[in-house]
């Protein structure tokens, strides 16, 4: 029991492994991430316009629509800091996001991450050598499911 990592008490984290080195998921996973995240995001949008009676003005005007669209984003992803790291993307590809020593991530973090999506032309920065702006500047990765079960010994 003391190889596992107490998931909601982050102070007591302590790998199973400590030789275990994480494989950040290929790009193909990060894009197949992003584009059920986004249609996830765009019906939860959709929605929000009809239940609260937005006005068309919002998605005519380029400005406030990259703001709505941008708070849709920030409430979309902020899920993470609830469910340890996954978003809906993350369910159906099997990964999940935590920090660069494989514990958990906190809520600070994943709204972290949240924020740093709105970042134009951050979708695309995961796509060069060097990874996302949204991981490496909050300090995390994505990895694949199975590795992160077996890194902390579940």
């Amino acid at each position: 029991m003391e190889d596992q990592i107490l998931l909601d008490d982050f102070s007591t984290f302590k790998p199973a492994d400590e030789n275990f080195e994480f494989q950040v998921v290929d790009k193909g996973l990060r894009i197949a991430n992003f584009v059920i995240d986004r249609i996830v995001f765009t019906i939860l949008g959709v929605l929000a316009f009809i239940v609260f009676g937005l006005p068309e003005s919002i998605s005519e005007n380029r400005l406030l629509d990259y703001l709505f669209t941008a708070f849709i984003a920030l409430l979309y992803y902020f899920m993470e800091a609830t469910t340890q790291g996954k978003s809906i993307g993350k369910y159906i590809t099997g990964t999940r996001a935590v920090f660069t020593d494989g514990s958990p991530i906190d809520g600070g973090t994943a709204f972290t991450r949240s924020f740093y999506r709105v970042v134009p032309f951050d979708a695309l920065s995961f796509l060069g050598d060097s990874g996302g702006w949204h991981d490496r500047w909050s300090g995390t990765m994505v990895v694949k499911e199975a590795d992160y079960k077996s890194f902390h010994g579940l």
